[in-house]
């Protein structure tokens, strides 16, 4: 069967165990929080989502997010891509005070009136799935050389005092 387009976000009407399964791209462009941390910001994330209530009467959203992210390598500065593939269940809470309440095995989602604005929700999703540091795998690059021609010992303070006193300054009393 197939799955409806994304609509700009759930409402409460669109929980329960007969709520449709949404699927659809969202453009990576459009995430103001992520853009700044990618080398570029072409293409989109792949959302499949569906709103759900579990026995106690909670409401939560489950599904997935895929993207390939381009980030820039923090050892040789070059732009790599990085595959995220996150499933996720979120329990909507209305604020901070009723997520901290929950049982510690649900993740909670703070939604305004219970509301889900589904951009949102995809990219906070994806800044999780972010590396602490980002860089390419072990052996695939390498830091770029030092251009600058200067050696270890000419960037010493004191190499400039060497001068001053000559070779004998050790002999001194």
């Amino acid at each position: 069967m197939p799955q409806p387009m994304l609509p700009q976000g759930l409402t409460p009407d669109d929980f329960g165990p007969d709520a449709p399964t949404y699927a659809g791209e969202l453009a990576l462009g459009q995430m103001a929080r992520l853009v700044p941390l990618l080398a570029e910001a072409h293409g989109g994330a792949h959302l499949v989502i569906a709103g759900r209530v579990d026995e106690c009467g909670r409401r939560f959203v489950e599904g997935s997010v895929t993207a390939e992210l381009i980030l820039i390598c923090q050892r040789c500065l070059g732009a790599y891509p990085h595959a995220v593939e996150e499933e996720f269940r979120l329990t909507l809470v209305s604020s901070e005070a009723e997520g901290e309440e929950l049982p510690d095995d649900l993740e909670p989602f703070v939604s305004a009136g219970g509301r889900v604005q589904l951009m949102d929700l995809a990219e906070e999703e994806l800044l999780l799935a972010l590396p602490v540091v980002a860089r390419h795998r072990e052996g695939e690059c390498s830091p770029p050389p030092n251009r600058a021609g200067i050696s270890r010992e000419e960037l010493s303070p004191f190499a400039q005092l060497r001068g001053v006193f000559g070779d004998d300054s050790c002999e001194r009393k």
